[in-house]
């Protein structure tokens, strides 16, 4: 995912450290062991759909997406459902 990222920025001409934080990579590397490798790529991508839709319906006039707070309350939720739902 990073390399697809990484080639991304490159090829559109754009610099991946203005649009990605030190603190969102900490994170996501941080949450890694929380997951299973599988469960840690699904989370990543309902987590990365919660992200879009919430900039579609809140913060598309802002021009920012707030991946990381949208990552951790999609974290929060997982948490919750593991300890409430499946017990």
């Amino acid at each position: 995912m990073a390399l697809f990222l990484a080639l991304y920025f490159k090829l559109r001409k754009k610099k991946l450290s203005g649009m990605i934080g030190e603190g969102d990579c900490v994170f996501l590397f941080l949450l890694a062991p929380y997951f299973q490798l599988h469960n840690y790529l699904m989370f990543l991508v309902v987590s990365s759909c919660a992200a879009l839709v919430s900039w579609l319906l809140v913060f598309r006039r802002d021009g920012s997406i707030p991946l990381i707070s949208v990552y951790g309350i999609c974290l929060i939720l997982d948490m919750i459902y593991h300890a409430f739902v499946l017990g």
